[in-house]
């Protein structure tokens, strides 16, 4: 079995701030691999603490592409990490070199 690989990269942000079109619109590139899930909440603090946390093995299994064997980009879209201040430094002891993507939208 794949045992699958960590994202390289992580979208996180305010809600009604374009997430969804982003999720959208990676999922359909050739180049880019976003699980079917969308939220995965992987790294939320009451989650990931817990003792029912999934585990390294099962995120990993989510980001298994057989069907797009050209992926460069490999995503975790879940904006609810922007509400959890750990939450960056969790990604980072577990994915050093992922680059998070910051969406916000205007206030009015």
């Amino acid at each position: 079995m794949n045992p699958g690989r960590l994202p390289n990269f992580f979208c996180i942000g305010a809600p009604r701030a374009g997430t969804t079109w982003l999720y959208e619109s990676l999922s359909q590139h050739p180049e880019t691999f976003v699980p079917t899930l969308k939220e995965l909440n992987y790294f939320i603090r009451s989650e990931y603490r817990s003792s029912a946390h999934r585990g390294e093995d099962w995120y990993r299994s989510l980001f298994v592409a057989t069907e797009k064997p050209q992926v460069k980009l490999w995503g975790d879209i879940s904006p609810r990490y922007y509400y959890q201040e750990d939450t960056p430094f969790l990604i980072r002891d577990l994915v050093p070199n992922a680059r998070l993507l910051l969406m916000l939208r205007h206030p009015v």
